[in-house]
């Protein structure tokens, strides 16, 4: 999944705007029906890696730990 990411400045204008890889772990549908022992919940979906670039760059380990944990749950929102 690619997204986009703007960051703000205090008057609300875009100053930056990065540029989101994610990928997720499949997705397992849970079993609910029938005897109880035969039942489990739904998986899956987490996500596995996260790639951040601005431009062509990658920045992902150039970031603030502050962003990238706002991209982080930007991009589990977006899925």
């Amino acid at each position: 999944m690619t997204l986009t990411y703007d960051v703000e400045n205090e008057e609300g204008e875009v100053v930056k705007t990065y540029i989101v890889e994610a990928t997720f772990t499949e997705d397992a549908p849970g079993f609910i029906s029938g005897r109880p022992e035969r039942c489990y919940p739904a998986s899956g979906g987490d996500l596995k890696d996260l790639s951040v670039y601005l431009g062509n760059k990658d920045v992902t380990h150039q970031i603030d730990d502050d962003t990238y944990f706002k991209i982080r749950e930007y991009a589990k929102e977006r899925r």
